[in-house]
């Protein structure tokens, strides 16, 4: 609808700079978001930025839409900053742009600038739901924990509807301290107010608790309707049979994780072909591949998932691809390049930590190793 409306205004004034500039974010955001993950939607980000430029060269959303660009689409987060800082020359309270440099620094992994930042968003506009959430965010990649609780709490009571608050806070818990109990009534507490049915990142939010919790007939139920045929968020990309044969691995059903498996990478192997810079894709299928016990080829794509978008580059989304490939490794054997993997990933912001490493069955594997015991034993 707001494509259409922008769309709209700079087919009725061609000269309409801003709504150039809002267009070229909108359609950077679509392709960031995976909506539309295409070329086509790339240069419909860069035309209307450079129009809106051109148009007018000092508007500050006209920078904004340009970093936007190359934050989205091409993940060049500092020709990104340049154009935000561009944009701040003018407009130094400009929300939008002080969110890009905030959003650049989070992405570079320098989470102190960008708690700076994101604090003083909120303080500017305390009623953004998105403000207020990425602060919470950014508290949780710095581990200041108790502070990204209450943040998180400020958030859900700004939109109590919004399944997002629930889930982050459920996560929380268990990089926190391992808290199945109030990361489960965290999901509750959602569902008793009515939100979270229907959201697929809930759905899988919900799951993971489960199987953390040693309830895997739970989790696997929870599948049995059969959608989402995938689960798909900027950090993952899984489809439902490769989550079932996790679990029914857990549950010591060997023939029916490999039936899984093999349907898992059927179709990630045909989006792979679709789409084969994707690197939550490529890790995806390492990981069917190491349960289908194709050793070579599972770690091949796990460190190509890598490959593809460095830890140097970005410093929120590769851990998770560190994580996968650390989970390839533990699969097929190779315990002590997934001990390593775990250290590196215990160093930064990651989705482990040492609770989750105490809770994840994906780990059992690696607990009589002296490498992993001492691991967890001093970071705690």
């Amino acid at each position: 609808m707001a494509e259409q409306m922008f769309q709209r205004a700079v087919d009725l004034d061609p000269t309409f700079a801003k709504a150039f500039a809002k267009l070229g974010f909108l359609h950077s955001n679509i392709y960031w978001e995976y909506y539309d993950h295409t070329e086509g939607r790339v240069q419909k980000s860069k035309q209307a930025a450079e129009r809106a430029l051109q148009l007018d060269p000092d508007l500050p959303d006209a920078h904004g839409a340009m970093g936007w660009y190359y934050y989205h689409c091409l993940r060049d987060f500092e020709k990104g900053r340049q154009e935000f800082q561009r944009g701040l020359n003018t407009d130094p309270n400009n929300i939008d742009l002080l969110l890009g440099i905030a959003s650049v620094d989070r992405r570079q992994g320098h989470f102190a600038e960008a708690t700076t930042y994101f604090e003083r968003i909120v303080n500017i506009d305390p009623r953004s739901p998105g403000n207020m959430e990425d602060l919470a965010n950014t508290y949780l990649m710095s581990t200041r924990f108790a502070e990204a609780e209450q943040t998180y709490n400020r958030y859900i009571n700004l939109v109590p509807d919004v399944a997002e608050g629930y889930y982050n806070k459920s996560l929380l818990y268990l990089l926190w301290r391992g808290d199945i109990p109030r990361a489960r009534g965290a999901l509750e507490d959602a569902i008793n107010r009515g939100v979270g049915r229907g959201d697929a990142t809930f759905l899988y939010c919900t799951i993971m608790v489960d199987v953390l919790d040693g309830k895997f007939s739970q989790a696997a139920g929870r599948l049995e309707s059969g959608e989402p045929k995938v689960f798909s968020y900027q950090q993952w990309y899984i489809p439902r049979e490769m989550i079932l044969a996790q679990i029914h691995g857990y549950m010591k059903q060997p023939e029916k994780q490999q039936v899984l498996f093999n349907a898992a990478r059927t179709i990630l192997e045909r989006d792979v072909r679709n789409h084969p810079d994707d690197p939550r894709m490529r890790s995806s299928l390492g990981i069917c591949l190491a349960g289908l016990g194709r050793v070579d080829e599972a770690i091949r794509e796990g460190k190509h998932a890598i490959d593809l978008v460095p830890l140097s580059v970005e410093a929120l989304n590769t851990p998770y691809r560190m994580q996968d490939l650390a989970l390839i490794y533990t699969m097929v054997g190779h315990n002590e390049a997934a001990i390593h993997m775990l250290e590196k990933l215990l160093r930064i912001f990651s989705p482990v930590t040492v609770p989750i490493l105490h809770l994840d069955p994906a780990w059992n594997p690696l607990r009589n190793n002296p490498r992993f015991q001492k691991l967890i034993a001093e970071k705690k």
